[in-house]
Formats: C-alpha cells, structure tokens, sequence
C-alpha cells in the first residue's frame, strides 16, 4: 500500500507543480500580451508623433517656400513694369527695334526664369501674372507700332511709357494687390 500511497502521492504532486507551472505560465502570458499591447499603443503613438512632426516640419518648409515665391513674383512683376524695364534695358544709342528687342527678351527671361514659382502661388495670382506680362508685352509692342525701326530709342521708349500710362487697367498693380492679398489672407 504504501506503493499505492507514493504513486498518488508522486501522482498529486506531479499534478500540482503543473497546475502551479500553468498558473504561472497563465500569468506570465497575460503579463506579456499586456505588454506587447502597451507597447504597440506606445508605438503607435510615437508614430503618429513623428508624422504630426514631419507633417509640421513640411508646413513650415513650405510656407517659407511659398513666401520666397511671392517674394519672387513681386520682385518679377515689379521689373517687368515700364518704367522699371526701361531704366534696366537702357536705350543708350540703340535704334527703336532694337530696344523693343531687348525689352522683350528682358521680359521672356524674368518669365522665364520664374516660371516654376507657379507651384507655390495660388492659380488666381498666377493668371493675373501672366496677364500682367501679356500687357507689358502688348505695351511693348503696341509702342513699337507706332514709332520707324529705326528711330532713336529714346522716342520709342517715351511712346512706350505713353502707351503704358494711357492703359487704364494696370494689370502689373492688379496682379501685385492680388499677390499682396493672396499673403495677407494665407500667412
């Protein structure tokens, strides 16, 4: 019997332990997807921490983009006007034709030379620029219409400044209160 007795005994214990080793393995399995579930909230967290960084960082890069490209246009619209132009493409001794030449190229090259800024001004402001260089162009050409090829530039240029003077709608200074605005009401 006590045979018996040790194999229930032994039996008894055996079973505890494991019950005990279950339980416990229980707890640490309970512990540990706890864990790993407050883990994955941290570290989803801490994801969305650094996209709301990122995503501020990008803002604050683009506005500071978007700025310069307003600065730019301004300063583009503001050398594109007659009588800006016409201080910067001197007409020194040269013939009409070739002041009108040079004037156009001066404008195709700041156009040019600006065109990506596009992406960062509103679409609005954008049609009103290129309308604006569209009116200085028709100015251009309109003066030199009306002068010989081969007049001094000095008259050209005069009938240029005439014929932008006479123009009612100054599609430079509209162009610039829109871009003004656009800072105004977006910064």
């Amino acid at each position: 019997m006590s045979e018996i007795f040790v194999i229930i005994f032994t039996t008894t214990l055996a079973i505890a332990l494991f019950a005990v080793a279950f339980a416990i393995l229980q707890q640490f399995n309970r512990h540990n997807k706890h864990l790993s579930e407050h883990l994955k909230s941290y570290q989803d967290l801490m994801l969305k921490k650094i996209e709301a960084d990122n995503k501020q960082q990008t803002q604050k890069a683009t506005v500071s983009l978007r700025l310069q490209a307003y600065e730019r246009m301004v300063l583009f619209l503001e050398r594109i006007n007659p009588p800006n132009l016409l201080i910067r493409v001197s007409p020194g001794n040269k013939k009409a034709a070739d002041l009108q030449n040079a004037l156009l190229r001066a404008i195709r090259d700041e156009y040019e030379h600006n065109l990506s800024q596009q992406l960062f001004v509103s679409g609005s402001a954008w049609e009103l620029i290129k309308t604006a260089k569209e009116e200085v162009v028709k100015s251009v050409n309109l003066a030199a219409a009306t002068v010989k090829a081969d007049d001094p530039a000095n008259v050209y240029a005069q009938e240029v400044m005439t014929k932008w003077f006479s123009n009612k709608d100054d599609a430079v200074e509209k162009a610039l209160n829109s871009l003004k605005e656009d800072v105004r009401n977006n910064f």
